[in-house]
């Protein structure tokens, strides 16, 4: 069975069904660090606060607004769906899986990662899987995390499909999310322990937070 959240809202600003658009400048000569998570660098892996993450413009971030009103646990392949472009021809996406407690402090809790091939600039369905073993507590909220970019764990994306041996400089591109196209939808799908999945669209999280608190 699947189980569709009522705990989300339409985004602010827009009626619910409208198409919405995020967007978000990735630079490959300031690249998205890498904080926590996976990697070989004892002092940078695994649980980490996301705060110097969140800060910054090339990060988008969704909230479930209310906390939730029971504990969720959360077990297997969290799959995030999203309709990407951007206007350039290759563009990374990674997406966290990010716990909120109830002093607003964010942890990462998985995360996935892939590399895509983009044209002229349209929406393209991008699957990005993790897996997770855990438990969101009662009065916390779950937040998505999207951006383009772990260096140093992750080489930098140059932004260039040919040559990319000789690319010294890399480029500057748009990155953008969209919440739907067509039937196609955006969003996040949670294995329920219990039984069950959440299917959580990305405008039900709410208006991304520039800067969250």
């Amino acid at each position: 069975a699947r189980h569709h959240s009522s705990q989300g809202s339409a985004a602010a600003g827009a009626a619910a069904g409208e198409e919405e658009v995020w967007s978000y400048v990735y630079d490959a000569s300031d690249p998205t660090p890498s904080i926590g998570g996976p990697s070989f660098n004892g002092f940078n892996a695994g649980v980490k606060l996301m705060r110097p993450l969140e800060w910054r413009k090339d990060v988008l971030t969704f909230d479930l607004p209310p906390p939730l009103t029971e504990d969720v646990v959360v077990v297997g392949e969290v799959t995030a769906n999203m309709l990407f472009s951007s206007d350039l021809p290759t563009a990374d996406l990674l997406v966290k899986l990010c716990d909120v407690d109830a002093w607003g402090i964010s942890r990462n809790v998985a995360e996935g990662y892939v590399r895509v091939l983009l044209t002229d600039d349209s929406p393209t369905p991008v699957r990005v899987v993790m897996a997770t073993a855990y438990k969101f507590s009662k009065g916390h909220r779950i937040r998505a995390l999207l951006c383009s970019g772990a260096h140093p764990r992750i080489a930098r994306n140059l932004g260039v499909t040919d040559k990319e041996w000789e690319c010294v400089q890399g480029r500057k591109g748009i990155m953008r999310i969209h919440s739907a196209v067509g039937k196609m939808r955006s969003s996040m799908t949670l294995p329920i322990c219990q039984g069950g999945f959440f299917d959580l669209e990305l405008d039900q999280f709410g208006v991304p937070l520039a800067h969250p608190r």
